[in-house]
């Protein structure tokens, strides 16, 4: 079995972004061997850098079978991490980190770029920028913060870029993701129980269960 791994590769005028961060790479599975007995198949890998796991089992006609396992790894000389967490709540200030990492044998000075856009329309909402000298082989932690004031219920685009040089050449990365700020406020339901005993008319008091005058909206459901 040989494999042919592409890695796709979305680019901008500025950093190539990695935005295709699946967590599997899909290929066809119904393969048939040439009259060598190779059976080669072809598929692009997401753009996470990390190291991806093929496993592959194949079998004939007399159902005798066989399986291989094998690791291939993404990577490049000059790569950004950001650790994302799940979503953020509006209020929140927070720092929010990226590993920056240099696989190469000399020593790299690179400007890292924190970029925060409006998921809806793309536009840029604030951006940071740091420069770092990274030793060869090593990897480096850095922090940008964050205030999440006024940004209920809206979705953000976090945006990470590294690019530099060194006596090896110019290296450059970015990556992607797409982060929600759930709203601060909890959904409650308030209920005013009231008894019909004959047939008629009546009228009852509902300020009890009425919302603040600041609330947006107010759904009433009667239940018989």
């Amino acid at each position: 079995l040989s494999m042919v791994v592409n890695s796709s590769d979305k680019k901008t005028p500025e950093v190539p972004l990695r935005t295709n961060l699946n967590e599997t790479a899909f290929f066809m599975p119904q393969l048939r061997t040439d009259d060598k007995g190779i059976a080669t198949l072809a598929f692009t890998l997401p753009e996470s850098v990390t190291t991806w796991k093929f496993m592959a089992f194949a079998h004939d006609k007399d159902v005798r079978f066989g399986s291989m396992t094998d690791e291939v790894i993404a990577k490049k000389k000059l790569m950004i991490q950001p650790r994302l967490p799940r979503f953020l709540r509006e209020g929140d200030v927070t720092d929010i980190p990226a590993s920056v990492s240099n696989l190469t044998e000399k020593a790299i000075t690179a400007t890292v770029k924190f970029t925060i856009l409006d998921a809806k329309t793309e536009k840029v909402i604030s951006t940071q920028s740091k420069k770092i000298t990274i030793k060869g082989g090593e990897t480096e932690a850095r922090f940008f913060a964050y205030d999440t004031k006024n940004q209920e219920d809206k979705s953000i685009i976090v945006r990470y870029t590294v690019s530099g040089k060194s006596e090896e050449g110019t290296f450059s990365d970015g990556e992607q993701k797409d982060l929600p700020i759930l709203s601060q406020k909890e959904l409650m339901v308030n209920t005013q129980t009231f008894i019909l005993a004959e047939a008629g008319e009546k009228q009852f008091d509902l300020k009890k269960i009425m919302p603040s005058a600041d609330e947006k909206k107010l759904t009433v459901e009667y239940t018989d």
